[in-house]
Order: structure tokens, then C-alpha cells, then sequence
């Protein structure tokens, strides 16, 4: 009897001592929330954290951040960055934004009539007397696709210097239907496509050419396909046409949402968020990295969670 109440007796953030922890107290990075099924205790996630005794993790404060497991505190975002996500590594300002405080979510735009020329800068200065200082965009700060160190990542892919970036189609808010695109994107230049799968993995293409429903190829040079984020731990990466592929970069079609090179390379079909995409990458754009079709998300198909597509300016 005396062993059967040792047993059932619990205390919210106390642990049996069976687990070894010392003076039963649940561990600091631990969450003990499952102990009553007896189940040991669990590190806290990335983005969260508990302290000795804490019978649940406390996810970061705003500005907060710590991108490992089982993390007894959170650490304060410094000045000249932002921590838009609590789970990731701070991501510096982007030239023409800044951060003067500490513990800031997201970069502020340089006011009017100032700027600054360096990433991760606690302020902005005055413009020269005769010079215009036109404003950058403003970082993404709210979108877990297009992140502040993506957004830094593409502009580099797109060889632009700060461009003013402008979401033109979301699929989740203005529809799946390959018409929703078209009416959206077509005779829109200067096109990034990002497109995130339902299993979680990031990829997309850059047009430089406007897209059209003419249900024809569309030549351009400039066009390429990118993995921000895929199974193989392959890092961002560029992929260009193959030399002779530029008449196919982009297939415009009144039945498919954006769709990249004569393979397809990447497909977006009509009802994207009920029919899969698919890949037959490596058709067009060079695949230098060697993954074929599984490339962007391990198989040569995919669900579709979200489609973004942004054109820039400058």
C-alpha cells in the first residue's frame, strides 16, 4: 500500500526519484508536463525554455531568442539585429534599416532623408545635402516563408541591391486556382515565386519576364529556380539555365500556376492545394547540385501549403 501511494502521489513540477534528478525537481530545460503517464522528462524545443522546477517550457519573450534544445533561459536579441522568430539565429538589418534598442522583433526602415550603408546598424544618417535617399523595403518580419535572411539570400540570387518588394498573390489568401495566378501575376515583371510544401520545405523560381496565360513558353534568360530549404541540408543554392535553355525558362499556361522550364522543372497544376505539384528537375536549369527530381522536398511531387509571389521594384 505504502509502495502503491509513492507511486500515485505528484506534484506539479516534482519528479519521483526513480529519474535520478536531484531533489525530485523537474530539470531546468525540461518540460515534466507527461510525467503523470510516466514518461520521463521531455527537453523543451527550440524557441522555448524552463528554469528548475518548472512543470511546462515558457516560450521566448518577443526579442527573445534560443535556437537549441533544452534551454534553461532565452537570450535578448543585441542592437542592430532582429528576432523575428524566437527559434532562429538573430538575422542582422539589412542595409537601410536599423535597430538602436536591444530585444527587437523586426529592423525599422530608415525615416525619411536618412540612411545607412552597412548591415546590422543601430542607426540611420543624414542624406547629403543635394542627394534623395529613397526608403528600402521594409524586412519580412511576419512571414515564417520569406524570412528577413531569405529575403536577403534572393536579392543576392537576383544580383539587386535593397529592392522594394511587394506581395502581389498569396495562394492561401487569394485562392489555388491557376486562374487566381494569372489574374494576379500576369504581365507582372520581375516576379519571385516561393512556394512552401505542406511537409515543410521552402523552393521557388525568379522571373525576370512577365507571366501570361497564352499557353506558351516564354524566353528568359534571366530566370532561375532556388532551394531555400529542402531534406538534404543543401544550403540556399541558385540553380541558372542550361546553356541553349533560355527560350524555356518560364511555361505560361492558362491551367497552371507558375511553372518553370520544359520538364516542367517545377509545375504548380491547376487546384494546387488539392492536386500535387511536380518536379522533373534538372530538365532546363542545371541541377549542380545533383538530387535530380528530389531535389526541393526528397520526391519528384509535392503538396503545395502556400504559394507567395513577389514583384520587385528597384
Amino acid at each position: 500500500m505504502k509502495n502503491q501511494l509513492f507511486i500515485v502521489i505528484q506534484i506539479i513540477g516534482y519528479l519521483s526519484q526513480g529519474f535520478g534528478f536531484s531533489g525530485g525537481l523537474c530539470p531546468a530545460g525540461f518540460s515534466c508536463r507527461n510525467f503523470k503517464n510516466n514518461t520521463p522528462p521531455t527537453p523543451c524545443p527550440p524557441g522555448t525554455f524552463s528554469e528548475l522546477g518548472q512543470h511546462d517550457c515558457t516560450p521566448c519573450a518577443p526579442g527573445y531568442h534560443t535556437n537549441h534544445s533544452a534551454s534553461e533561459s532565452c537570450k535578448a536579441c543585441q542592437a542592430g539585429f532582429m528576432c523575428p522568430f524566437a527559434d532562429q539565429n538573430p538575422v542582422a538589418c539589412p542595409v537601410g534599416t536599423y535597430t538602436s534598442c536591444t530585444r527587437q522583433s523586426c529592423c525599422s526602415v530608415c525615416p525619411v532623408g536618412t540612411y545607412n550603408t552597412h548591415i546590422a546598424s543601430t542607426d540611420c544618417v543624414k542624406c547629403p545635402a543635394g542627394v534623395s535617399c529613397r526608403p528600402v523595403s521594409p524586412p519580412s518580419c511576419d512571414s515564417a516563408i520569406l524570412t528577413p535572411e531569405y529575403q536577403i539570400t534572393l536579392n543576392q540570387f537576383a544580383g539587386k541591391t535593397n529592392p522594394l518588394w511587394k506581395l502581389i498573390y498569396k495562394a492561401t489568401r487569394d485562392g489555388f486556382l491557376a486562374t487566381d495566378f494569372h489574374y494576379h501575376c500576369n504581365d507582372k515583371t520581375e516576379t519571385m515565386t516561393l512556394i512552401k510544401s505542406k511537409d515543410g520545405y521552402i523552393f521557388g523560381g525568379y522571373a525576370h519576364m512577365s507571366w501570361s496565360s497564352g499557353n506558351s513558353y516564354i524566353r528568359d534568360p534571366k530566370a532561375f529556380v532556388f532551394t531555400l530549404k529542402n531534406p538534404h541540408s543543401i544550403r540556399p543554392t541558385r540553380y541558372l539555365l542550361k546553356s541553349g535553355s533560355e527560350a524555356y525558362a518560364l511555361y505560361a499556361h492558362a491551367s497552371y500556376g507558375p511553372t518553370f522550364g520544359n520538364g516542367p522543372d517545377i509545375r504548380v497544376p491547376d487546384q494546387s492545394n488539392l492536386v500535387k505539384g511536380t518536379f522533373n528537375f534538372g530538365s532546363t536549369y542545371a541541377d549542380t547540385t545533383a538530387r535530380g527530381s528530389a531535389t526541393f522536398t526528397g520526391s519528384s511531387s509535392f503538396e503545395i501549403g502556400e504559394i507567395l509571389v513577389y514583384q520587385l521594384f528597384g
